[in-house]
């Protein structure tokens, strides 16, 4: 079977509640009924998977979508999400990252009738963020906000780019703001600005953490990330076509949900402050607009969010700059024997 998120929270399960922990009673994410949960583990130095089955939308009815969020909250866990026994979680695991991100495995394309991320399509009117339950991560943030990858293709090259970017909920039911970081995203949506034209935009809310750990390696400009990933799963990235560009714009077939979008040219939203991985708020600026055109998702999805400014968010971006600077370094003076990014630091800084 592909690799996908509930396969890998099933192998979470057997393992126990150290692994997954499972929240029956409801919760209301938006009123921060998820990362007090979060941060009471953390202050308690536990962190298992929390996967939360009673959500609320926002819209303040109960929602058909789970929660799955701190997947990535120990580095033994990011070591499985690869392949690797958990108990290489440190210098194996970086050096393991900085293999993979030096091989590519080319996607494969499959029929939308197979594609388990289309089971449920919602087009025009019926695509509805507020149907979501959003995440309201700390006390300052601008409000709920989506913290998982979105993807991007660039029009003149027609490669993908895929990164972690946050999307921010507006209160409409199809609109939405961006706060772009990747320079990749930025350059492929000022080529769509430069021509007035709408820059298609596709948020994806969970799969396989191969997938997202992958998404993170850092290529150069003009690289397929679908095809690095692939590397990442050991297997190629499932494709399918989207809903609002058809083959045009291929998506990950076996992805939990699927936001697709258009970031209109001279259009701005006040997106941020959120409390980022420093602990510190981002300043509030005018970001990029997004127009929602369709979402799909499976008949069982789960929506998975990140713990920003925590244990989750520190590996996630880590581990991947561990692999991509020691690649960089390894390539300049041939020398290098590992590289570690603290979470006393962040996992970032230096």
């Amino acid at each position: 079977m592909p690799k996908d998120l509930h396969a890998f929270l099933d192998q979470l399960r057997q393992l126990g509640p150290e692994e997954l922990a499972t929240i029956d009673r409801p919760v209301r994410p938006a009123d921060f009924d998820v990362t007090a949960i979060l941060e009471l583990l953390t202050r308690d130095q536990r962190f298992p998977t929390l996967l939360f089955c009673c959500t609320e939308d926002l819209h303040g009815q109960p929602s058909r979508f789970p929660i799955v969020t701190n997947l990535f909250a120990t580095r033994a866990r990011c070591a499985r999400g690869l392949g690797l026994p958990p108990e290489q979680d440190k210098m194996e695991l970086s050096l393991a990252y900085a293999r993979l991100e030096r091989s590519q495995l080319p996607a494969v394309t499959i029929p939308v009738g197979e594609a388990p991320a289309k089971q449920v399509v919602c087009a025009g009117a019926d695509a509805d963020l507020g149907m979501l339950p959003i995440v309201r991560h700390f006390e300052m943030d601008l409000g709920p906000v989506l913290t998982m990858a979105t993807i991007m293709k660039d029009p003149d090259e027609g490669f993908y780019d895929v990164t972690f970017i946050k999307v921010f909920y507006k209160d409409l039911p199809r609109r939405g703001g961006l706060t772009i970081h990747s320079p990749h995203h930025l350059r492929i949506a000022k080529k769509y600005e430069q021509r007035g034209q709408p820059a298609p935009v596709v948020a994806m809310l969970g799969h396989h953490p191969a997938f997202s750990l992958g998404s993170l390696a850092l290529s150069p400009w003009g690289t397929n990330d679908y095809d690095v990933i692939g590397s990442f799963l050991g297997e190629p990235v499932r494709l399918t076509a989207s809903e609002t560009w058809g083959a045009d714009f291929l998506v990950p077939a076996d992805a939990e949900i699927l936001i697709e979008g258009l970031i209109p040219p001279g259009e701005k939203e006040i997106c941020d402050p959120f409390g980022e991985v420093t602990r510190t708020y981002q300043p509030q600026g005018l970001k990029q607009a997004l127009d929602v055109t369709a979402m799909s998702f499976r008949q069982d999805a789960i929506l998975q969010d990140v713990f920003s400014g925590h244990e989750e968010h520190w590996y996630l971006g880590s581990i991947a700059k561990e692999g991509s600077m020691f690649n960089n370094l390894e390539r300049q003076h041939g020398c290098i024997k590992a590289v570690h990014l603290p979470n006393s630091a962040c996992g970032r800084l230096a």
